[in-house]
């Protein structure tokens, strides 16, 4: 099985280099795929061995114990419920004949079991049951990897000082007993946590030692993991460049041992690297196919991770909604498998959002909750976040006394850890504090600090660009040098192939040869053939031309369209213009000549009164030229509509505030009768529009001692229309049927003989279409009109 599986590399490595790339990596893709086959296969076979080794004990002794162990060891990559199975019948058997070595054995399984069920309180459980045997049978190798197993599931549940505590006695004994491997895999975990408690100078130490028993060993697994743990570091340090080489260099290697798991974990990182740099597309691109790969392994960690990430991408974005449910999602899992840090995180993600929208309480509630969880797994720099956010709640809400305390709590962890980016924000809010206390000595004192603050992380900043473009410069040299040495090893592997290619000229001239004679038989045949694909051709070219007419004709007859529309509409605009603009701006014209020739001469009530008639034919012709723009920008395709969460409620108050001089001078009574909130999603501009201009129309249509009213009548529970009603002269029949037909043009002036375009209506209809509405009228002669509209609805609570 092995010769075979080294013929087969060999076979793939020369033949890749005689095709091209596209053909080279397929081949690629199918030598790990075929080799990921032999190892599935091989995995079988040596599971295949026990099972048969298992058949034939025929007593219950310690060989049967080992071989039941041994197979739920390897069933856990495979079935974990049948590894179970093997390591309860292992326990059984073990206890049944006094064989310690074997329970012992068991417990750790059996605490793996658990492990890969997030259960790590009953996996601790196990593990430790496992190491109190192997202390009494004092065999060292044991005690050491349970005394591991235990320091890891104490960091999965962020307790670090348990699982330090841990890891230094398991190193000790790896140490003592020369297990190089387990001594480099100790080293990057207490690395790790180092870098959970925000100590990164020792956590690099760490891994640097890690990574240079890793390399003696040429462990590529556990070189991969270390480069990508000190990427990590200088991320959390601003370095994107340096962290961005590192976690490429591990996706490489991981990439090319298949590792899925890990692959995920890279990209993911990368996303928040990219995400980090505000390059929202790459991070959420990197992000999607992390969520992916851990979707397919079932990795609930995993897509907790990636779903956080989304929520934080969406929040920098303004998708609220978007974030907020990514978030509780990520908690979700996070809460279900009992990972702290990741609970902690989540939560304060949605505080952070409850902060943003208004509401404190709910607020205040969630980042309570990430500060014990922070506390509890000393995880200081989340705990410093949250007594800032804490505090900067409580100055929102005036509660001056709490926030002077959470955010002297948040500066005194951020000094200790020497959180520069921390301490800058502390000081800022210390000094609104401050001055809202009208202690301005202490206000001035902290505002100075945090621009000294400020002037230090911007000069930090720029140090670390310029050593991000020398990195780069040292980055790029050293590419240029191993390309230029992938170069050279390409063209000894190309002169390798062309003698190969030699070896099977004669073979290759045989087939010629064979192919020759074939094809000397079937000439006629191949002939005919190919008039017959020439005929096909023809034939597809004349179908192809016809279609490209067709779509031609097609596009033509678009534009005449367009065209038509675009005639149609300059017609309308400048009848509109003509006919309307020209009274208005004529009279304007002649009460100007007036005053401004007869000033001296007109007596004082007759100007008064011609200035009223000037203010009024202006504010006529703005709010027609007003509408008239508008209606055009809508024809011509420019006025965008931008719908979002709109209260209806607050638009009437204003336009009726607005309308409340015009009402007064025609007595006239304005009434508001919505008993609740509304809510639309709409364009707010365009609605408030169509508002001012039904208002207005309401008003000219009603006489003195009239009423204007607004209200609302519940058509569904998807559905509620909004009414502006009038106590005028009403509309007549033939009017009413074409009083929205964009087609029409005609006007009535008011019960004072207000004037009008006829295009108010018109701008209503086009406007309440396009935000996805209705309109329409109710009118009796004599008695009054109502126009109603409705919108699509967001929320309603109608009585």
């Amino acid at each position: 099985m092995y010769l075979f599986k080294m013929i087969l590399k060999e076979f793939l490595y020369t033949f890749m280099f005689s095709a091209n790339n596209y053909s080279m990596k397929k081949l690629i893709l199918l030598n790990f795929f075929i080799l990921a086959l032999f190892n599935v296969s091989a995995q079988n076979l040596e599971i295949h061995k026990l099972k048969s080794k298992l058949s034939i004990q025929t007593t219950n002794n310690p060989e049967k114990v080992t071989l039941l162990n041994s197979l739920a060891e390897k069933h856990f990559a495979i079935n974990k419920d049948t590894a179970l199975q093997y390591a309860t019948k292992g326990l059984d058997l073990a206890e049944n004949i006094n064989y310690k070595k074997g329970i012992a054995q068991s417990f750790k399984l059996l605490g793996t079991y658990n492990y890969h069920n997030f259960d790590y309180p009953k996996a601790i459980e196990f593990y430790k049951k496992s190491l109190s045997l192997y202390e009494e049978i004092e065999e060292d190798i044991g005690k050491s990897k349970c005394l591991y197993n235990i320091g890891l599931m104490y960091w999965k549940q962020s307790d670090y000082e348990k699982s330090l505590e841990y890891y230094n006695k398991s190193l000790s004994l790896f140490e003592t007993i020369g297990d190089n491997p387990n001594i480099a895999k100790c080293l990057n975990n207490i690395g790790l946590i180092y870098w959970n408690l925000g100590e990164y100078d020792k956590s690099l130490d760490y891994y640097d030692k890690s990574i240079m028993i890793f390399e003696e060993l040429n462990n590529k697994i556990g070189i991969a993991q270390c480069l990508f743990n000190i990427g990590q570091i200088y991320l959390k340090r601003g370095n994107h460049s340096v962290a961005l080489d590192y976690c490429i260099k591990s996706l490489v290697i991981v990439e090319e041992l298949g590792d899925k798991q890990r692959i995920a974990k890279r990209l993911n990182f990368i996303g928040l690297i990219h995400f980090d740099r505000n390059n929202y597309m790459l991070a959420i691109e990197n992000n999607s196919k992390s969520l992916k790969i851990f979707e397919e392994l079932q990795d609930r960690e995993g897509i907790a991770s990636c779903l956080n990430n989304f929520g934080r991408i969406y929040m920098r974005q303004g998708k609220l909604i978007l974030s907020i449910e990514s978030y509780k999602e990520a908690l979700y899992i996070f809460e279900e498998i009992n990972y702290k840090s990741g609970i902690s995180d989540a939560l304060f993600n949605i505080g952070f959002i409850h902060s943003n929208e208004g509401n404190y309480n709910l607020a205040l509630e969630t980042f309570y909750k990430c500060l014990t969880i922070s506390e509890k797994i000393e995880d200081n720099e989340r705990s410093c976040s949250s007594l800032w956010a804490i505090a900067n709640v409580y100055l929102i809400r005036k509660e001056l006394d709490k926030a002077l305390s959470y955010s002297h709590k948040s500066l005194i962890i951020a000094n200790k850890m020497g959180l520069l980016s921390h301490q800058k924000n502390i000081r800022e809010q210390l000094s609104t504090i401050y001055a809202t206390l009208k202690n301005y000595d202490k206000a001035y004192e902290n505002y100075v600090l945090y621009k000294e603050l400020n002037d230090r992380i911007f000069n930090e900043d720029n140090i670390r660009k310029i050593t991000d473009l020398k990195y780069q410069y040292e980055f790029d040299k050293a590419n240029q040098a191993i390309a230029l040495e992938q170069q050279k090893k390409d063209a000894i592997a190309i002169e390798k192939s062309k003698r190969q290619r030699t070896l099977l000229l004669w073979f290759i001239l045989v087939f010629i040869l064979m192919t020759v004679l074939v094809v000397f038989i079937f000439r006629s045949n191949l002939q005919k053939r190919k008039a017959n694909v020439k005929l096909v051709m023809q034939k597809e070219q004349i179908e192809a031309a016809n279609k490209v007419l067709t779509v031609q004709r097609k596009e033509l007859q678009d534009v005449a369209n367009e065209l038509k529309t675009a005639n149609k509409t300059k017609d309308k605009f400048f009848s509109i213009i003509a006919h309307d603009l020209r009274g208005p701006l004529g009279n304007l014209m002649s009460f100007g000549e007036i005053l401004s020739k007869g000033h001296t001469e007109i007596e004082e009530e007759t100007k008064k009164r011609y200035i009223e008639i000037i203010a009024k034919e202006a504010k006529m012709t703005f709010n027609l030229l007003n509408n008239l723009l508008k209606w055009a920008s809508s024809n011509i395709g420019s006025l965008k509509v931008n719908p979002e969460r709109i209260i209806i409620n607050n638009i009437v108050k204003e336009n009726l505030n607005l309308f409340k001089t015009s009402a007064v001078v025609k007595e006239i009574t304005l009434k508001e009768s919505l008993s609740e909130k509304i809510e639309f999603y709409a364009d707010y501009d365009m609605i408030n529009t169509v508002m001012r201009n039904l208002i207005s129309n309401a008003i000219k249509f009603t006489s003195a001692k009239g009423t204007v009213e607004i209200l609302a009548r519940k058509i569904s529970n998807k559905r509620i229309e909004i009414g502006i009603s009038d106590s005028g002269i009403g509309i007549e029949a033939n009017a009413l049927a074409k009083l929205f037909n964009t087609e029409s043009h005609f006007t009535t002036p008011g019960t004072i003989n207000e004037k009008g375009s006829g295009l108010g209506l018109k701008l209503c209809k086009e406007f309440i279409d396009r935000n996805d509405g209705e309109i329409f009228a109710e009118s009796e002669l004599g008695i009054g009109t109502t126009i109603w509209i409705s919108l699509p609805l967001v929320a309603y609570n109608m009585k």
